[in-house]
């Protein structure tokens, strides 16, 4: 674990993890229930400023599941979660390619992001 200080100041910019990389988060739904964010990645990256976790497959996919009613699984070389909204987003990889799972089974869609 890797953390980077803003220059001239002791609060952290960017928050970086290498090696079998694991995510647990729990985000309150509508409900008022928690419902928990797991993924797993080769690293990460956490920018306290933005709220964004960024997963990265770099030997395997990357991925990321919400369990609750409105459960999903997310497989892709790069994948962003936004903390503060609990929105999940791909970013384009080499493949162009991504895995998204529901309750009621898998479909591949050419990933979205930047």
């Amino acid at each position: 674990l890797e953390a980077d200080l803003k220059k001239n100041d002791s609060e952290l910019e960017l928050l970086r993890a290498v090696g079998n990389v694991v995510l647990e988060y729990r985000v309150r739904s509508e409900a008022g229930l928690p419902d928990r964010v797991q993924g797993d990645s080769d690293r990460a990256e956490y920018r306290p400023a933005d709220q964004v976790v960024r997963l990265f497959g770099d030997r395997k996919r990357a991925t990321l599941r919400r369990s609750g009613p409105e459960a999903i699984t997310i497989f892709g070389r790069i994948l962003r979660y936004y903390l503060d909204e609990g929105t999940i987003e791909v970013e384009k990889g080499l493949s162009g390619r991504t895995r998204i799972q529901t309750p009621e089974g898998a479909r591949e869609e050419p990933s979205g992001g930047e």
